[in-house]
């Protein structure tokens, strides 16, 4: 019998590229989002130091102008803070698209992988069938010879 040639397999291998791809994609969207909150996580411990040293310039009678820089470097760094929050909610629903579009070209790939699976069983058992039929035709045509023969 012919080898077994499954008639899918370039779709196959085409999903399991673009799997492959995605996967890829999803993995850099992933380490974006955790870039971006290490920096949020630098920029609330920045604010926390930069207010608590406000905090005691405020209590140790520091000038206006003193007071008022203070103000305006923690307003900074709050906007920053806000600014990485959206950043960091924006990524997380690319995220959660990229993670949906894996799992949608997972299952693709999948079913096409099953459908060849049955099919090369499928094969194998007709093969086998067909050994089964070309041996018990060669054992009776054994049998009937060597019985004309002898």
């Amino acid at each position: 019998m012919k080898k077994f040639a499954f008639s899918l397999d370039k779709v196959l291998t085409y999903k399991e590229q673009i799997e492959h791809n995605l996967r890829a994609e999803y993995a850099q969207i992933v380490q974006k989002v955790a870039r971006e909150e290490e920096r949020l996580q630098m920029l609330e411990e920045e604010h926390a130091v930069c207010r608590m040293r406000y905090e005691e310039e405020k209590n140790r009678g520091s000038t206006i102008r003193q007071m008022k820089i203070y103000e305006g470097y923690l307003e900074s760094v709050l906007w920053k803070i806000q600014k990485t929050e959206k950043i960091i909610d924006r990524l997380k629903v690319e995220e959660e698209k990229k993670r949906v579009e894996v799992i949608a070209a997972k299952t693709e790939a999948s079913s096409i992988d099953r459908l060849k699976d049955k099919r090369k069983k499928e094969y194998n058992a007709a093969e086998r069938k067909a050994e089964e039929i070309f041996v018990e035709e060669f054992v009776a045509n054994t049998s009937s010879a060597a019985a004309r023969m002898g």
